[in-house]
């Protein structure tokens, strides 16, 4: 194996057991959430209509599951912006990485991708400064 793969097998591992612990952080949160509802539900001193609400979450959690709390984080989340960012930023680093060690075969494809990564992190700049520039005339 060359020093190339064994960096990106050993970088997909980190990425996946990140990944894998963050995803156990969430499920670990989540039962303590379910736990701290299910208690409050026991409280005789909750009143009916707060009882109700309680139940309500309560059921509406445990029937979205994970893909169900995944979806609504997305959706409160996920921008344009944030998914331009995130794209650009991906696109710059495998360009960096496949231009530093990709061999004299992929630097071509290399700087291609690190120069569209830079074009869509320079867009909302570029469009902004078009904008105040167009009002100002």
């Amino acid at each position: 194996m060359r020093n190339e793969e064994a960096f990106f097998f050993v970088f997909g591992c980190g990425v996946f057991v990140l990944v894998l612990v963050a995803m156990r952080h969430a499920h670990a949160e989540r039962l303590q959430r379910l736990r701290i509802l299910e208690n409050a539900l026991q409280d005789p001193k909750v009143d009916p209509a707060t009882r109700q609400e309680l139940i309500r979450n309560l059921e509406s959690s445990r029937k979205a599951g994970v893909w169900g709390a995944w979806r609504t984080w997305l959706t409160e989340n996920l921008t344009p912006r944030r998914v331009f960012g995130a794209l650009g930023f991906g696109l710059v680093a495998v360009g960096g990485l496949m231009a530093a060690l990709g061999g004299r075969y992929y630097v071509p494809q290399g700087i291609a991708t690190l120069a569209v990564g830079i074009a869509i992190l320079a867009l909302p700049i570029v469009l902004r400064e078009l904008d105040q520039r167009a009002a100002r005339r």
